[in-house]
């Protein structure tokens, strides 16, 4: 009698111990049979280390089957279809996985077609059926659907190409009887070219045909852990209900452990402006550790930041970096797409995560907003114009579309929008409207300044208004790079902060990319300077200081029929003949605008001889200032005046450190002394006490109206030579990333 009593007690003792521990009982009345249909992406998107990575995960899950649990293995490859029927048999499976090869188009709806016969004639009417789909998500071949009736229509995903064919997938799936569980991740075969939406479109069909949530693998050898976790989720399940619900809280805890503590993440971007050294890899940190004090600059924050603007151009990176950071829904707008073109457009993207920030679940928003891609978008940075309110009009009219699809995004979400957290960044004019983006949602009352992380690259300057008060906004520039002093005179909302500029400017892009890494010629090292890969090398350094050293520029323009001859050292730097540009040195830019002159002169110790040779009658306008590229500084006037010219009349200007520049009428009589252009202009002369007067209530006067002078279009287009060599060379030719 005891020994029976003593065995029952045994047996409750181990079956209390059991439910504490989480040990799986297999008895047929506690858990519920299950057929999986575990389906491998074996195609030419796949091909290499993405489907070792894939087999790995699939034999791993069939090592953890339970005795009521079978599995169907299913190919998509040279050979779409069951490969194996439902066995729990390890040998079988295991063998059956190993044999699978690479190769071919992905034809999904074929796949799900046979999936779905498959499950609905397993011989096991009570088990639960759940479809494991591991792939990047978009369909190239087999069926397709006629655009006007597709899911994916063509216009909302240019050049993706298979819009058709995956909306026929869609379709095919949603047929399915059971539970269907997409393990999403980058494609990262050879033979495929991921251009502009083929990412995305991806990303939305997996979302899409989930049932209970989408598994996004942030790197692929995280696959493991995801694979146990989508087995963990249906074996402790008594009912398909319970699996649903299980699954659905195993995604989202998936999102938020891979968005919230996610540590070491290898990013990847493409050397655009060298394509010989083809792709980089860049390692960022990845946590709530980064949000928590959006006033305090945090350096690994800076450096996720600027991986993401640098792979804006190419859709498929970008989506790869924002899934390996965790991020989901990810939408792209382009108002060009959208036919609301005008000449002040910008694209962005938006995502969102799950994250414990200060120890509460919240919902993490990026913007990225892309800097110029195109004609028509520096074609505004001439409105040299502000609007009242003080903010540069070129850049706070996208500014205005980008913070109204952002509001539009986080609504669509569900997304309370001040009780959430942000990160917005961008480069060049990107970096300008996200300037503004982050202004507008502090004033609207959008979000709060601690609650909104802005990071910008090689921001121009945005507004003639005082700039305090946003404390949350980092802009980030290079003492070499003169586009973040454009418009002049006015200046960026938050805290800019930079490196020093050198003489060796490439010696940090060495230490980055290599001893092999090489420039051409100075003017190289120049355009180098705004470059999205410059911005990494300095992250790569060491973070930037809030007070630097800039390169000093002289500034001059010259507004009437002349021409102007600029020597160095005896040397012609520069010559504008007839309104044309005719001889320019690698490290001196000019431009002409109708009968405007205008060059940008490096400044450090160096000595310029200006001749200038009137070629017609009029009022000569010039202005020369210096300047250096560091936060706040305001131009210096050397030489303003309006002068009253005739043919054959010229005049000289000297710049240098040491002696005060002075415009002078040389007399063409022989042996007549020259005299100074004061007196024969058109304006009464000062005495020096005056000009410096005068010089201050100019400078004043310059940094308080919301209006730039001739010479600011002048640097406006010295930008533009910058930003145009930099949007074409940007563009690489199709297929030469791999």
């Amino acid at each position: 009698m005891l020994t029976k009593q003593f065995k029952v007690i045994t047996l409750i003792i181990f079956l209390l111990f059991s439910m504490m521990c989480g040990i799986p009982s297999v008895s047929a009345d506690t858990k519920l049979p299950v057929d999986f249909a575990l389906v491998i992406d074996a195609t030419n998107s796949m091909e290499g280390a993405a489907l070792e990575y894939e087999k790995e995960a699939a034999k791993s899950f069939c090592d953890q089957l339970l005795p009521n649990q079978r599995v169907a293995v299913f190919a998509v490859g040279p050979a779409t279809g069951a490969l194996c029927d439902f066995t729990n048999d390890q040998q079988t499976l295991l063998s059956c996985i190993d044999g699978i090869e690479a190769g071919g188009g992905t034809d999904l709806t074929e796949m799900f077609k046979m999936v779905g016969l498959k499950l609905a004639d397993s011989g096991y009417d009570d088990a639960a059926k759940v479809v494991i789909f591991m792939s990047d998500g978009v369909s190239t071949m087999g069926q397709s659907v006629d655009d006007d009736k597709a899911h994916y229509k063509s216009e909302d995903y240019p050049d993706a190409g298979y819009c058709g064919y995956t909306s026929a997938a869609y379709l095919a799936a949603k047929k399915v009887k059971g539970e269907i569980v997409p393990v999403r991740f980058t494609p990262t075969g050879t033979n495929t070219d991921y251009n502009s939406t083929y990412v995305r479109l991806g990303i939305d069909f997996m979302n899409d045909i989930a049932s209970s949530g989408c598994f996004v693998v942030p790197s692929m050898d995280s696959m493991l852990e995801i694979i146990g976790g989508v087995h963990q989720a249906v074996s402790g399940a008594s009912s398909k209900e319970e699996i649903s619900s299980n699954l659905k809280n195993a995604s989202q805890k998936k999102r938020l452990s891979t968005g919230g503590d996610i540590g070491d993440v290898n990013l990847s971007y493409y050397m655009s402006m060298a394509p010989e050294m083809g792709m980089q890899n860049w390692l960022v940190k990845w946590g709530p550790n980064l949000f928590t004090d959006s006033k305090t600059y945090n350096h690994g924050l800076a450096r996720a930041c600027g991986a993401l603007v640098k792979n804006f151009g190419d859709e498929s990176l970008l989506s790869d970096s924002l899934v390996k950071l965790g991020f989901t829904d990810i939408k792209i707008y382009s108002p060009r797409v959208a036919k609301i073109v005008t000449t002040d457009t910008t694209n962005f993207v938006f995502a969102r995560q799950n994250m414990k920030i200060n120890g509460a679940k919240r919902s993490l928003v990026v913007c990225i907003i892309t800097g110029t891609d195109g004609v028509a978008e520096w074609i505004s940075n001439l409105k040299m114009q502000f609007d009242p309110s003080g903010d540069y009009h070129g850049f706070a009219e996208p500014a205005l579309v980008a913070y109204s699809y952002l509001t539009e995004y986080v609504k669509d979400h569900s997304i309370d929008s001040r009780d959430n957290y942000y990160l917005v960044t961008g480069h060049s004019r990107g970096a300008a409207v996200a300037n503004l983006v982050a202004k507008s949602m502090q004033d609207e009352g959008f979000t709060s300044a601690e609650k909104a992380f802005v990071y910008t690259f090689a921001c121009p300057n945005t507004t003639l208004q005082p700039a305090g008060g946003y404390d949350n906004i980092f802009n980030i520039v290079d003492g070499n790079d003169v586009v973040t002093q454009v418009p002049p005179g006015a200046r960026k909302y938050g805290q800019t902060v930079g490196y020093d500029a050198s003489g060796d400017s490439i010696a940090h892009l060495k230490q980055l990319y290599g001893d092999q890494f090489e420039l051409d010629n100075v003017a190289e090292q120049f355009f180098w300077a705004h470059y999205p890969e410059n911005y990494l090398a300095r992250l790569h350094s060491g973070a930037p200081k809030a007070i630097w050293t800039g390169k000093k520029w002289y500034r001059l323009s010259v507004e009437c029929p002349v021409d102007i001859r600029i020597t160095r050292q005896s040397s012609v730097v520069a010559e504008v003949s007839k309104n044309l540009v005719v001889e320019l040195d690698d490290d001196v830019f000019a431009d002409t605008y109708g009968d405007g002159k205008y060059f940008l002169l490096p400044g450090d110790s160096e000595v310029y001889d200006v001749e200038i040779v009137a070629t017609g009658s009029g009022v000569m306008n010039i202005l020369a200032q210096s300047f250096t590229s560091s936060v706040d500084d305001e131009p210096e006037i050397l030489v303003e005046e309006k002068v009253d010219i005739k043919p054959g009349d010229t005049f000289k200007l000297h710049l240098s450190d040491t002696d005060k520049p002075e415009l002078v009428l040389l007399d063409t009589v022989e042996n007549n002394p020259p005299v100074s252009a004061a007196a024969v202009s058109n304006e009464p002369t000062t005495t020096d006490d005056e000009s410096e007067l005068d010089i201050d209530n100019a400078t004043k006067k310059d940094s308080r109206q919301p209006t730039i002078s001739a010479f600011a279009i002048g640097l406006a287009l010295r930008a533009i030579v910058v930003l145009t060599i930099f949007a074409a060379r940007k563009r690489r030719p199709k297929n030469s990333r791999r």
